[in-house]
């Protein structure tokens, strides 16, 4: 099946994305640079895939079910750019205003995070941003995609970038939970963690960034007290070895 879809996408990839998206409104300027390389897939190829939903293959049938929720992909990649770390902070700084973070990964040198636009459990778009020394690269996917999805067929795209999605099922990410939120002062709320974040800390974060308290994940499901938290929007970050996420949750009187 990985063959199929990279014979797909490389049919198509010099398609023009004409949609909006994150790329277009804060990384335009790296656009047209000669040692970069720019990828950007309109709707039409994965409407494509709704040809094989009703295909006997299992596999194939989820491809095509997971690829025809996309409306497009646009990339951006350097092996060498001198402003490879300026670039991510800003991409970062940027990012953080409009979007949900939903794991950032440090490891060895590399940084990698990914963020959602997400409601009532759909993500309009997934954006991915990451480097290492001088290598840079940004992606964005869109459409109406399924979290849990979204991970299971990362591993089936044979693309630089794509295999940090992975720890999306890895981790579990979708089964994170934090609730009742918003929640009230003097009250408690519940965090929910799939098993692989089991030995990993929780720590409550203010809205200035400021570490108010930490916790241990030594089970399932944590009831964390707000009885000496002021109102306002704090965030829940979730953190184990080298994977971290973060959840927001307001406090209110």
């Amino acid at each position: 099946m990985k063959n199929i879809i990279l014979l797909v996408v490389l049919s198509f990839s010099a398609q023009l994305l004409l949609a909006q998206n994150i790329i277009d409104d804060h990384f335009n300027h790296l656009k047209g640079k000669d040692n970069g390389t720019e990828i950007s897939v309109d709707g039409k190829l994965f409407g494509f895939a709704a040809h094989f939903q009703d295909n006997e293959d299992k596999d194939v049938k989820e491809a095509a079910d997971f690829f025809s929720t996309i409306t497009g992909f646009t990339a951006i990649g350097f092996e060498q750019l001198s402003t490879a770390d300026m670039e991510y902070k800003a991409g970062l700084s940027q990012l953080r205003n409009v979007f949900e973070e939903l794991i950032v990964i440090r490891s060895k040198g590399v940084n990698f995070s990914l963020y959602i636009n997400e409601s009532d459990g759909v993500v309009h778009e997934l954006v991915g941003i990451g480097h290492e020394d001088e290598k840079f690269g940004v992606f964005s996917l869109s459409g109406k995609m399924d979290l849990k999805q979204i991970g299971k067929m990362a591993s089936e795209i044979q693309m630089e970038g794509f295999e940090k999605m992975e720890k999306i099922e890895e981790y579990d990410l979708s089964a994170v939970e934090v609730y009742p939120n918003p929640v009230s002062r003097n009250g408690e709320f519940t965090l929910e963690t799939p098993l692989a974040f089991d030995g990993g800390t929780a720590t409550i974060i203010d809205a200035s960034g400021s570490r108010v308290e930490s916790y241990d994940i030594d089970r399932p499901s944590l009831d964390i007290s707000t009885k000496n938290l002021s109102s306002g929007l704090y965030f829940v970050e979730i953190q184990k070895e080298d994977v971290s996420v973060k959840k927001k949750i307001i406090i209110i009187d």
